[in-house]
């Protein structure tokens, strides 16, 4: 759940934030935990990293009786001027969005997150020469390394899909010396910023080097990719992760 019954004020809320066909949507199963009506539901997304916003009402007119559940799903849309891109913490399941809602008990606040596959543009494709040219431009404050903890590298295929299902693109691939194999992946968020990727993988280590041009969002990328990753192919047996510098691919 991602609101609960003490934070809510006796309402419960559940939900994921989604995209289908190129649209987003905020899927919410809302139930009354208290032990008389609620009504006079809204719900507001605060500024975050890829602009999403809500453009629809929360159970506009509804009123839930004690014990009662409805469902909804509001459209969402993407707004510029709802950007503010700011470090994640390091548990974060995907990019972090701060919720207000409210009801007739009063207005509650929580956290969710938008996953990695609703936080990119879909079918995004990008040539070679552009990948290098874009990561060879950006400055190491515009990078971002993360080494993936509970997840194997041993499966690259596997990985290269759980990626690519999400929207990032592969550019290149390439085995490097002493084996570990090395996927250059790139992608748009849904506010369009560029996001590049490098992941380094081998059986005992998977390390995810994000670049982007706009400040801290490689950060913000990637945990998220790094939360993907854990959620579609963890746990996995921990190891030492192995030391392996970040590179560009051969041009």
């Amino acid at each position: 759940e991602i609101l609960g019954p003490v934070a809510g004020k006796g309402l419960v809320l559940r939900g994921k934030i989604l995209q289908e066909g190129g649209t987003l949507r905020y899927a919410i199963a809302a139930t009354n935990k208290t032990q008389g009506p609620l009504s006079g539901f809204a719900l507001q997304l605060n500024k975050n990293a890829v602009g999403i916003t809500s453009s629809g009402a929360f159970l506009e007119g509804v009123t839930l009786g004690p014990g009662q559940s409805q469902t909804t799903a509001i459209p969402l849309t993407v707004s510029q001027d709802r950007i503010d891109v700011k470090p994640l913490p390091q548990t974060a399941g995907g990019v972090a969005v701060q919720v207000a809602v409210k009801s007739s008990a009063g207005v509650a606040y929580f956290t969710d997150a938008v996953p990695l596959s609703s936080a990119l543009q879909q079918g995004v494709t990008l040539a070679q020469g552009d990948y290098l040219s874009q990561w060879q431009a950006m400055a190491a404050d515009r990078q971002s390394v993360r080494e993936v903890a509970g997840v194997s590298g041993g499966d690259v295929a596997k990985i290269d899909a759980t990626l690519q299902g999400a929207g990032l693109c592969q550019v290149a691939k390439r085995v490097m010396p002493g084996g570990a194999t090395a996927l250059y992946l790139g992608g748009k968020t849904v506010a369009a910023q560029t996001v590049l990727m490098e992941l380094q993988a081998s059986p005992t280590a998977l390390r995810v080097t994000v670049r982007s041009p706009v400040p801290q969002l490689a950060a913000v990328m990637a945990v998220t990719i790094e939360a993907h990753l854990q959620a579609a192919l963890g746990p996995a047996a921990a190891s030492t992760p192995a030391t392996m510098p970040a590179t560009a691919p051969a041009g």
